[in-house]
């Protein structure tokens, strides 16, 4: 039997009111300045279910659609402070944070740490799901983002991040670690990359990098100078 109108409404309100509880309910990240504490729009959701956690993304990336916002997905296994970064680096960018494995600060002291952080004027806003980026596809309705990017993910993780990238944009950066060999070299990744989508290796600086993902940060490409040139994997539509 096919659904009132009244009855698809109804559904569609307790859906907004479910996924507006999520966001209520999740941890904002504090930024302290010469004894005083201000609230960053940055949110961690790493206590929540699997099943809120996945909600509360979608419900925030369709928010960054419905008002026109860059919407940026980063999978990362070790994240920390590179969705701040990346999120700080201009206005209307909605970063999402997926890590299994990874950290998110819940306070941050000015000066502890080199990263930019997104202020509410300028509209951008990050969020960290610990979150295997499987648990977000397969739910079946994810949001195609504007642009994914992986920072040196495990070696072993480096191709699959690329091919999962690939499941949530059609703009994607990979940048694999430079201090470590990975069993398929990235030349050989770029070959194998879906007819549909073109695949470049790109050798950038880290500030190269930065100016294209709003953020280089990771602990691995500390070591790297400002003219050492990264390899990065670039995947894109013709």
């Amino acid at each position: 039997m096919q659904e009132s109108p009244t009855s698809q409404g109804v559904f569609k309100i307790e859906v907004i009111l479910m996924e507006q509880k999520i966001l209520d309910a999740a941890h904002t990240l504090t930024f302290e300045r010469s004894g005083t504490t201000f609230e960053v729009p940055a949110y961690y959701f790493t206590e929540f279910s699997t099943k809120d956690q996945v909600d509360a993304a979608n419900y925030l990336a369709r928010s960054a659609r419905k008002e026109d916002k860059s919407l940026i997905y980063e999978l990362g296994y070790g994240t920390s402070l590179s969705p701040l970064d990346s999120a700080g680096a201009g206005s209307n960018r909605v970063v999402l944070a997926f890590d299994i494995q990874g950290q998110f600060p819940g306070r941050l002291k000015d000066g502890s740490e080199a990263v930019k952080l997104p202020s509410h004027e300028s509209g951008s806003l990050a969020s960290f799901f610990k979150l295997d980026i499987r648990d977000l596809i397969n739910q079946g309705n994810s949001v195609k983002a504007d642009l994914v990017y992986s920072i040196v993910p495990f070696p072993n993780l480096t191709e699959e991040m690329l091919k999962l990238g690939l499941q949530l944009s059609d703009n994607v950066y990979v940048v694999p670690n430079p201090l470590t060999s990975i069993e398929t070299p990235p030349e050989e990744m770029v070959r194998k990359i879906s007819q549909r989508h073109i695949g470049e290796l790109l050798m950038l600086t880290k500030s190269e990098i930065e100016a294209i993902l709003g953020t280089s940060k990771s602990a691995y490409l500390e070591t790297e100078t400002a003219s050492d040139k990264i390899p990065v994997i670039h995947a894109h539509l013709p």
